[in-house]
């Protein structure tokens, strides 16, 4: 499914959502949503690093599926 995600540079662009089933030995499946085809250049364009914390909400306008992807600031200690 195709959806509007919103980037933390407040660029706007659509994105594949799919849902991945994961078979486990026991013969159960977890499900879990992933981000395809384009996701590559959203991390690349808001300089995402590997281990770094992001938040993806979602909401609906016109009862059409969005995300809103946010970047958490790291913890500093004093």
């Amino acid at each position: 499914m195709e959806v509007m995600l919103i980037e933390p540079s407040l660029r706007r662009d659509t994105i594949s959502l799919r849902k991945w089933e994961m078979k486990k030995a026991s013969g159960s499946a977890t499900s879990m949503y992933v981000l395809v085809g384009k996701w590559n250049s959203v991390a690349w364009r808001n300089a995402l690093r590997e281990d770094e914390t992001v938040q993806l909400w979602s909401f609906r306008i016109n009862s059409k599926l969005c995300l809103a992807l946010v970047k958490r600031r790291a913890k500093t200690y004093a």
